[in-house]
């Protein structure tokens, strides 16, 4: 298996979450019992919302391929603005 680059196991990893959220909620608007709309609205709700934050910080993280990191004086040469 080829090294993935952090972005694309961040994305993959946020593709998972809200992956789950959505059978979590599939299966439970099937079933026909008040904790399953706590399971629906609660964990289901939760995953995806999970998924969508781990996306949203993947993509303000990435770095494109080739070009140094960021340092912490926040330019990416290391001189405070």
């Amino acid at each position: 298996m080829n090294a993935a680059l952090p972005i694309e196991r961040r994305i993959r990893l946020a593709a998972g979450l809200v992956l789950a959220g959505i059978v979590l909620e599939a299966v439970t608007l099937r079933i026909l019992h008040p904790l399953s709309f706590v399971a629906f609205a609660a964990f289901g709700a939760l995953a995806i919302g999970a998924g969508i934050v781990v996306y949203l910080l993947a993509l303000l993280r990435a770095v494109e391929p080739g070009t140094p990191g960021r340092a912490a004086g926040g330019e990416p040469d290391g001189r405070a603005a």
